[in-house]
């Protein structure tokens, strides 16, 4: 073996190892959608840390390409009688839904209603769930003992 051959291996072992040992991607760093509507149709102007989404209020705004594992949603409503309603959310590089509604005491609240798989849509979500086998309670291992009456 010459000296180039002994080298060229030694590159591709290294470069091999290096590739190997590679960390997945952080599911911070992994963009995702966000969407948030409001159950009672209120119009919104909505925030994500800080970055305005939308310039007209709408009923409901997606937010694509969202990076970062908490983000921070701020909705002010266009009616200004209703106030603002904010909440961090964690939404690991997942697609999620999120729903403005009221609480028990009359309040504007967010709430998280969907977390789905990054790319799917929704209706290949509901196929997927359809596909899957219903799970069924696992056979008892107690069985009953039959009496005889002799």
């Amino acid at each position: 073996m010459n000296f180039k051959s002994i080298f060229f291996t030694t590159i591709v072992y290294i470069a091999a190892i290096f590739s190997s040992t590679a960390k997945p991607a952080n599911p911070k760093d992994i963009p995702s959608r966000v969407t948030v509507y409001s159950e009672d149709g209120e119009k919104f102007v909505l925030s994500a840390n800080g970055i305005k989404q939308n310039t007209t209020p709408l009923a409901k705004v997606e937010v694509n390409d969202l990076k970062g594992a908490i983000v921070k949603l701020n909705a002010v409503f266009a009616n200004p009688a209703l106030p603002p309603v904010a909440k961090n959310v964690m939404r690991m590089a997942k697609d999620c839904e999120y729903s403005i509604s009221k609480n028990k005491k009359g309040e504007y609240i967010i709430n998280m209603k969907t977390a789905g798989t990054l790319g799917t849509t929704e209706e290949e979500q509901k196929a997927i769930s359809k596909d899957s086998p219903a799970t069924e309670p696992a056979p008892s291992k107690n069985k009953p003992v039959k009496k005889d009456n002799k």
